[in-house]
């Protein structure tokens, strides 16, 4: 499946899943977020001044990494979530969010590009695990995004929400005059 087949299946399929989640959240007495986050708004920047392969390559990127994080927060919920209503929705998403994650892993493979994060962990590859006194807590890395250093976003470090861990490191390219990286490295991480 090309990618402007993919962006028309997400597209339709992310309306009927929006529907359904703001029935029930209606009926749950809760307001679900009225326009997107910090992050989707920085790709949805990136994506209107991009171009040709720089296009292809943030929209796959980007699919895949987003659909990789939902996958894991939607598992999360289905094996841990409190309220039967919300298992059952996630439940039922869950394989629509696997198709689109497949098919933007095959058009990205169709056009040789990377997945972002590729040898960072992405994806769930490198399990942490946090030692207290009382308890041991597995992660897993839900994903990793660059960013500019002037754009971290401000949910990097908001605490409210579902547990995670964010571990954030430099990156991009060194600046020899200034002796710093231009970008932040950011890696999501999850309990397992």
């Amino acid at each position: 499946m090309g990618y402007p087949a993919l962006a028309q299946e997400t597209l339709t399929d992310h309306q009927d899943a929006q529907s359904k989640l703001e029935q029930l959240a209606g009926q749950k007495g809760v307001t679900p977020p009225s326009s997107p986050n910090a992050e989707q708004q920085n790709i949805g920047k990136q994506l209107e001044s991009a171009s040709g392969a720089m296009f292809d390559t943030t929209y796959l990127q980007a699919q895949i990494s987003g659909h990789q994080e939902a996958s894991t927060l939607t598992r999360a919920e289905i094996n841990s979530g409190r309220d039967a209503d919300v298992q059952a929705y996630a439940k039922d998403f869950l394989p629509t969010v696997l198709k689109h994650l497949s098919h933007a892993q095959a058009s990205a493979n169709a056009l040789g590009i990377p997945p972002k994060g590729a040898n960072t962990g992405s994806g769930g590859l490198v399990p942490l695990e946090i030692i207290s006194a009382h308890s041991t807590t597995r992660y897993r890395i839900a994903a990793v995004r660059s960013y500019l250093k002037a754009s971290l976003p401000a949910e990097v470090f908001d605490r409210a929400g579902h547990p995670r861990l964010v571990l954030i490191t430099c990156g991009g390219t060194f600046n020899d005059s200034t002796h710093e990286y231009d970008h932040n490295i950011v890696a999501y991480a999850v309990p397992s």
